[in-house]
């Protein structure tokens, strides 16, 4: 997400253009070397999975998002613990191009909230086929069809 869709989702659960969103989904770095306008290339257990366009990095409200998002800003919960101690400085956002179509195994990551939450999420905003089990597999063959989306 760039910057105002983030601003938007934290503090209305809608992005910019009114889309329903629970919570901000972002790409965090501590890297001070990325900028807009630069590609990034994203990858998953060493693979080439797609490349970043970075059109906005910025310094996200991490005490807003988690008291927003979570109704908390303790950090004993666990949503409110993985901004603070486990993101990166920056969120960046930008439009994403696959590069491969490739499945990704994940047999104790599909059991995290977390990763059914982005196979949902990515589901719902570009469509594609997943199961999300013991046995997960995640069909990233829909980022070959992200070209031209934010």
């Amino acid at each position: 997400m760039d910057e105002a869709n983030y601003n938007s989702v934290v503090d209305n659960m809608r992005t910019s253009d009114g889309l329903m969103y629970g919570l901000p989904v972002v790409l965090d770095t501590a890297d001070e070397s990325v900028q807009p306008g630069q590609k990034v290339l994203l990858q998953y257990q060493g693979k080439d999975l797609a490349v970043m366009e970075v059109e906005s990095k910025f310094l996200p409200n991490k005490p807003k998002e988690a008291k927003m998002c979570y109704g908390t800003s303790s950090l004993e919960h666990p949503g409110v613990q993985m901004i603070a101690m486990e993101r990166g400085k920056y969120y960046i956002g930008g439009k994403i191009h696959g590069t491969n179509i490739y499945d990704t195994r994940c047999a104790q990551e599909s059991k995290s909230r977390a990763c059914r939450v982005l196979v949902l999420w990515m589901l719902r905003r570009w469509g594609g086929s997943s199961r999300c089990c013991c046995e997960c597999v995640v069909s990233l063959a829909i980022l070959s069809r992200l070209v031209d989306r934010s």
